[in-house]
């Protein structure tokens, strides 16, 4: 059995912002174990599974919780205690804190000589990434694929719109309940993109699905008979710029429109660039603007 927290040296005082397992506990690299030894105190964002993985190494560091209800109330006393000298470990339910995740939160508000210290490991992203066999480098992390129509129909329209200035990779977690009728409006938009699905990564059932948007949503139809709503599911959809309609491909002050928001031009700003070089109607290219960033006038 692993023996609790050796007498070695203490960390040095600042945030460690540590990778845990996404499903496999080897997968603990042996300086998160270290982090998680001899951190001072443990913040993380459901102790009850947390605690499992800290019994597994023989961790007795105190552990607090610091969820997605909690955080804000908390910033100013963890700010405290680290500016005392004190050195926190920042854990998540599975994979890499602040992706998709209440620690950026916290991070943001960190005064700038506090000392943030990245453990690197598992991520469910980089692991299907590593496999995806795509021929597109760039890829963008979306979070959770929407719930509500509008909101996946915004979703979709904008990732095509990204795609059309440059071919990207985008992924998405999912929950069991939804991912079939998630992919079912994806391969609606995009039924010979290339899509990969997998389901328990780095678990004992895990399964990793390829083919095109339309084949995989087949693949998940005759899994889910087989063996029901469950798992824990990320899928990546590869979108190529020529594969849109040559309407989309022609309006090219539409992708310089996409461009310059993408590289953090406001609405406005944008607007009145392309409004200039293009000849376009300012108003006509403003509500476009707003569209494709979400932003209401």
């Amino acid at each position: 059995m692993p023996s609790k927290n050796p007498p070695t040296n203490r960390l040095e005082s600042g945030l460690y912002v540590v990778a845990t397992p996404i499903g496999n506990l080897g997968d603990l690299s042996d300086r998160a174990k270290n982090v998680l030894c001899k951190a001072d105190f443990i913040y993380a964002e459901d102790t009850r599974r947390s605690k499992i993985l800290l019994s597994h190494i023989g961790s007795d560091s105190p552990i607090r919780r610091l969820d997605e209800n909690k955080i804000e109330s908390k910033i100013s006393e963890i700010i405290a205690e680290l500016e005392s000298g004190k050195s926190l470990a920042l854990v998540c339910d599975a994979g890499t804190p602040g992706v998709n995740d209440p620690a950026s939160r916290l991070i943001v508000k960190l005064p700038a000589e506090i000392k943030t210290i990245p453990i690197p490991g598992p991520s469910a992203v980089l692991a299907l990434h590593s496999v995806a066999s795509f021929s597109t480098d760039s890829f963008n992390f979306r979070g959770f694929f929407p719930r509500k129509d509008k909101e996946i129909s915004d979703e979709l329209n904008r990732i095509q719109m990204i795609s059309a200035i440059s071919d990207c990779i985008f992924y998405w977690f999912e929950s069991p309940r939804r991912i079939l009728s998630s992919l079912k409006k994806v391969k609606e938009s995009f039924p010979s993109s290339n899509l990969l699905l997998g389901k328990e990564l780095t678990k004992l059932h895990e399964k990793i699905f390829r083919g095109t948007s339309v084949e995989v949503y087949e693949m998940l139809e005759n899994e889910i008979k087989t063996e029901g709503e469950l798992g824990e599911f990320l899928f990546a959809l590869e979108l190529k710029s020529e594969n849109f309609t040559a309407e989309l491909a022609s309006n090219e002050w539409e992708k310089a429109l996409g461009c310059a928001l993408l590289s953090g031009s406001t609405v406005s700003e944008a607007s009145k660039q392309v409004s200039r070089l293009y000849g376009v109607s300012k108003k006509v290219v403003y509500q476009s603007a707003l569209k494709i960033s979400e932003k209401k006038i």
